[in-house]
């Protein structure tokens, strides 16, 4: 199987790729009853009063925003089963959302610092950081949404380089199929007409996961 997945690798690291991806227009199905953007208009309303109980309660909705669109992607990627029965942390998160390509801004972990500064030193916050806060808040949403918003059932990745005939199938090419519910990538890797490869890679073989995880994620922000 280490043979195999080098050599899947070693195709993914070409430059001159295109993919093709099969997906259904619905939302990815989230086990949540409360989204991100529920929070967000929470603080959003905490933040019509000046006072200091509602500065205090918007940072904390703010953090909770953020806090479910990092286990929404954790879902999506299909370690959140992991996470939780490892107790993973926001930095731990955000740490392994950054190793999938998954953009997971510094600023996240200053959120976490002020939040953590308000419960466990009791600093409040200025009415000043709590906007910005909600305004890098908006952004990461906004661009982590491009993962959730629909369905997605297959990539399949090819060279781009040659003008291929019609119903014709290019070779080598690969196709991913992410299961998010058993943290399993399905890989078919079709080296020519007569030689195809199937390989599963497991949540279990995080190094190797990650790999194809960066794959898909490139996939989904370049198309």
């Amino acid at each position: 199987m280490t043979e195999h997945l080098e050599e899947i690798f070693r195709f993914l690291q070409r430059d001159n790729l295109d993919c093709d991806m099969a997906f259904r227009n619905q939302p990815f199905d989230i086990p949540f009853d409360l989204k991100p953007e529920d929070f967000m208009a929470f603080a959003k309303e905490d933040l019509k009063e000046n006072m200091e109980r509602s500065l205090v309660n918007a940072l904390s909705n703010i953090k909770r925003a953020l806090d479910c669109r990092i286990a929404s992607l954790l879902c999506f990627f299909g370690v959140y089963n992991e996470s939780r029965n490892e107790n993973w942390s926001f930095p731990k998160s955000t740490d392994f959302l950054l190793k999938t390509g998954v953009i997971a801004p510094n600023i996240l972990k200053k959120v976490n610092k002020k939040r953590n500064e308000l419960e466990h030193e009791f600093k409040k916050p200025t009415r000043e950081e709590v906007v910005d806060f909600l305004d890098v808040a908006s952004l990461f949403l906004g661009f982590t949404s491009q993962f959730l918003h629909r369905q997605y059932l297959d990539f399949d990745i090819y060279p781009a380089e040659v003008n291929y005939p019609e119903n014709y199938d290019p070779y080598p090419h690969l196709s991913i199929k992410l299961n998010s519910k058993e943290g399993i990538a399905k890989l078919i890797f079709f080296k020519d007409p007569e030689c195809k490869e199937e390989l599963e890679v497991s949540v279990k073989d995080e190094e190797n996961y990650v790999k194809i995880l960066r794959a898909v994620v490139k996939r989904i922000v370049n198309r």
